[in-house]
């Protein structure tokens, strides 16, 4: 059949059953079925379960592409009236409050610093981050929103109404890693020590899309929220380079 699926996907880690798997799946699939497992296995899949790692093979790009040379990007700032700015806060939606704020405050010790509720709207917003200073009276609301607003790397938690309740059938929101809904891909967590951090994860049992140790990446980790959003794990001052395991 030429090409075939095993020819179009990498697989990096303990991939021997599924590319075999794909063989026979591949020597039986004809006509209309063997398009649609063409279009299927284009899709990037990583990280999944059993650590198998497909990519996609880009036969589609010209064979003279090369990336953006980092030479001739744009710095920045160019305007000097933007030397005030600062990245403020990140909103993801959530399911249920109780599990997502335990899981924020609890498992990676973010404080919970402001509650918004809009019964017009129907949803409740959560502001958690990490304090860079004390946290002012809460009662004292502009005290409050002026510390809040200075605040970098805020976390802000959307919880439509209802989702949480089993008779909404809600199935809840997409990661931005589904092969179909790429797109928003992860928020970031540094910690003084990243194997002993992930040990505690372990522990308070908490789910892993990546291990230091699994794949070549061995400076990093990645875990899931309640809601399935990928948080990436690195250590304080690391940069690009490995940690040493202790």
């Amino acid at each position: 059949m030429g090409s075939g699926f095993s020819d179009m996907i990498g697989i990096e880690t303990a991939g021997t059953e599924l590319a075999d798997a794909l063989k026979v799946a591949e020597a039986n699939a004809t006509g209309e079925l063997r398009n649609v497992m063409l279009t299927g296995i284009n899709y990037v899949k990583s990280f999944t379960p059993n650590q198998f790692v497909l990519k996609k093979k880009m036969s589609n790009l010209p064979d003279n592409y090369q990336p953006l040379d980092p030479h001739s990007l744009p710095t920045g700032p160019l305007d000097t009236t933007t030397s005030s700015y600062g990245l403020s806060h990140t909103m993801i939606r959530i399911k249920d409050p109780h599990v997502s704020l335990d899981f924020y405050t609890r498992i990676l010790g973010m404080t919970l610093v402001r509650v918004m509720s809009m019964p017009a709207g129907k949803f409740t917003n959560y502001f958690l981050c990490y304090p860079q200073s004390e946290v002012p009276d809460r009662d004292n609301h502009d005290q409050l929103m002026k510390w809040l607003w200075q605040q970098q790397g805020i976390l802000e938690l959307c919880h439509n109404w209802g989702t949480e309740l089993p008779e909404s059938d809600f199935q809840g929101y997409k990661s931005g890693n589904e092969p179909e809904h790429k797109g928003f891909g992860h928020i970031c967590v540094f910690v003084d020590d990243l194997h002993k951090a992930c040990g505690r994860f372990t522990t308070l049992g908490v789910r892993f899309k990546k291990r230091p140790e699994d794949g070549q990446m061995k400076h990093i980790a990645f875990i899931l929220d309640p809601d399935g959003y990928w948080i990436e794990i690195i250590q304080n001052g690391s940069g690009d380079k490995e940690t040493p395991k202790q």
